[in-house]
């Protein structure tokens, strides 16, 4: 089941290269600073690297791929979280 897209399709200029590429803004901006997620990594960049994507059919599927991708990692990271209840001190 693909989640419904909840981030914004964005171009971004990634520092190594200067290269423009296509990315998910997730979360809010922080100090100027936005995370991208782009090709199975996040960056974090300067808000002003940050520009719409136009909308097409091409756009809004690749909208639809990066966002299944990134709800993909998010659960599996969900799932490598330790659950338990850590380490018990007994009283005595």
């Amino acid at each position: 089941m693909i989640p419904p897209p909840s981030y914004a399709l964005v171009f971004v200029r990634l520092a190594e290269g200067g290269r423009r590429v296509s990315g998910l803004r997730v979360g809010r901006p922080e100090n100027g600073m936005i995370r991208v997620f782009e090709r199975g990594r996040t960056h974090t960049v300067p808000a002003d690297r940050i520009s719409r994507a136009r909308r097409s059919l091409a756009a809004r599927a690749l909208h639809i791929r990066l966002a299944s991708e990134y709800a993909r990692i998010q659960a599996a990271m969900e799932d490598l979280k330790p659950r338990g209840w850590g380490i018990r001190r007994s009283v005595v």
